[in-house]
């Protein structure tokens, strides 16, 4: 009867710890929206405004943000001297 019930306390913590372990490997990559705007500003002329939604496949988290879902901000010299260039993304 004691031999049946370490094998029983035994399988109950390998059960255990394989659902923990699937749990993490399957939550870890995934599909991430990322949606970004931009926003040109001319010295002159009208500020254009656009947006996009990119589709990460497969990516942890913080794989995303580094990889396809950053934002930044430039300056160009040509063909317009002065305008400014800003992109803001946020992971959904």
């Amino acid at each position: 009867m004691l031999h049946l019930h370490k094998i029983k306390k035994t399988m109950k913590k390998t059960l255990l710890i394989v659902a923990i372990a699937g749990l993490a490997f399957a939550s870890c990559k995934k599909d991430r929206t990322c949606e970004c705007t931009d926003v040109w500003t001319p010295t002159t002329g009208p500020v254009i405004t656009t947006s996009e939604t990119i589709t990460v496949k497969k990516a942890k988290k913080g794989t995303a943000i580094d990889g396809q879902c950053q934002g930044w901000t430039s300056q160009t010299t040509a063909p317009v001297s002065g305008t400014k260039y800003d992109r803001t993304c946020t992971l959904k």
